[in-house]
């Protein structure tokens, strides 16, 4: 039987951690697009649209400080160049699931089921991005973090 390598067993913990902050984020978005189509009957691309920026914050909020907690920000800047390498990431993500999302329920797909689909559709490819150029190692080749090193407000990645 063939072993798993160490580096891959951890991508896979990291996947399935990532999976579970998307499913987190994944439940308050249908809450707000139920809130906004059902309660407010606002247009359903406009609803998608207004949940998918909230999503989006909460998305990078989450994988920073859980699914890439090991791969800690020592400053601002830093945390700044993340944030904006996040959003540059979506330039194609973003424009993708909302011609989806408004293609689908405009030919009577139930929303929820169009808004499923646009998360399904960019999962992999948010998650590559996530390990290879948003969160990535250090150019130093440092990978974990010296938890003691981050301690009196020097690190912005919680421990």
């Amino acid at each position: 039987m063939k072993q798993v390598s160490p580096s891959r067993a951890f991508r896979g913990r990291r996947f399935a951690t990532f999976s579970a902050v998307g499913l987190s984020v994944t439940a308050v978005s249908y809450v707000t697009l139920i809130a906004q189509i059902e309660l407010l009957d606002m247009a359903k691309p406009l609803a998608y649209a207004v949940q998918a920026l909230i999503a989006i914050e909460l998305n990078f909020l989450l994988n920073h400080l859980i699914t890439w907690r090991d791969r800690a920000v020592h400053s601002k800047r830093e945390l700044g160049k993340r944030w904006l390498a996040f959003h540059a990431a979506r330039v194609v993500t973003i424009p993708f699931n909302q011609a989806l999302f408004t293609a689908l329920t405009g030919v009577g797909v139930q929303y929820l089921v169009a808004n499923t689909a646009c998360i399904g559709a960019t999962t992999v490819l948010t998650f590559v991005a996530g390990e290879k150029l948003i969160f990535r190692k250090r150019e130093s080749g440092v990978e974990t973090v010296d938890r003691s090193a981050s301690e009196g407000g020097k690190c912005l990645t919680p421990a």
